[in-house]
């Protein structure tokens, strides 16, 4: 998106226009076989609303920031809130645990101090990229703080899967309004995208899938503090993918971090 100088919007609607396309498919089948497994209340309704504005909003934000900044800064913005996140979860759960808020603290100061110890010559000051958390870091505290609420009663797979592709659905419509508030982009204007564009949005629109499922499982308990840690750290696995792509520089103590990371990770679960 940043390289192609992309619109956030267009980026956003073509993404959830393809996952809408491919979910429903998986509907079909989910339904057919265990039923919908949701009490469509208007409490139900208005969580599911609040549940995809808020993953919509972080997509935008991130997708704003992927516009700005490199991988590697992108990963500091947002493992920032990983100071923030597990006490935002205690706000709204009563839940707090000690050893996944110290690994929390921990893998936010190594990405800290990766991040100034390798970027020779950043591509933003400390003053601008200070500007663009504010993108991504209170939405990300927002979300990650009232997510466990907003399912607390949807206890089966089956169900968190239904809630999961009506998010799809929603932040479908929420991205298709606005597009239209932004009358530029639409088709037959600037918005129109090639062949080899759309392939890779048809890839992203899978990925958007399964990473949307993951997501609700992993942010669904009180517990999810843990899952957060990893959950901000998914750009330092593309920074190495990046290395590929992107052409930008990785380094090997960017591979230790990451191990690092994940080792006090699985180590914390079994506390």
């Amino acid at each position: 998106m940043g390289y192609r100088k992309s619109s956030v919007m267009v980026v956003n609607f073509y993404n959830n226009l393809l996952s809408m396309l491919l979910v429903t498919g998986l509907l079909g089948i989910v339904v057919a076989r265990y039923g919908f497994g949701l009490s469509f209340t208007p409490l139900l309704m208005f969580r599911l609303l609040i549940y995809a504005g808020l993953v919509q909003a972080v997509a935008y934000g991130y997708s704003a920031i992927f516009k700005k900044v490199t991988v590697m800064e992108s990963v500091l913005l947002s493992k920032l809130t990983d100071f923030i996140i597990p006490l935002g979860i205690f706000a709204t759960t009563w839940y707090f645990n000690w050893h996944s808020y110290i690994i929390s603290i921990v893998s936010t100061l190594l990405v800290i101090w990766l991040f100034y110890s390798t970027t020779q010559k950043s591509t933003n000051n400390s003053q601008t990229l200070f500007k663009y958390f504010w993108l991504i870091g209170p939405v990300l505290v927002i979300q990650a703080a009232i997510s466990p609420w907003l399912v607390t009663d949807i206890k089966t797979t089956h169900a968190l899967i239904i809630f999961t592709i009506l998010t799809i659905y929603l932040r479908f419509l929420i991205t298709s309004i606005a597009l239209l508030r932004s009358k530029k982009y639409l088709p037959g204007g600037k918005s129109k995208v090639s062949k080899h564009i759309l392939m890779l949005y048809s890839m992203r629109a899978i990925l958007t899938i399964v990473a949307q499922l993951s997501f609700t499982l992993a942010t669904s308990s009180k517990n999810s503090s843990i899952a957060w840690i990893f959950l901000n750290m998914t750009s330092l696995f593309s920074v190495v993918i990046s290395g590929v792509v992107l052409q930008e520089k990785v380094r090997l103590r960017e591979f230790l971090v990451l191990i690092i990371i994940v080792c006090l990770g699985i180590l914390t679960s079994f506390i």
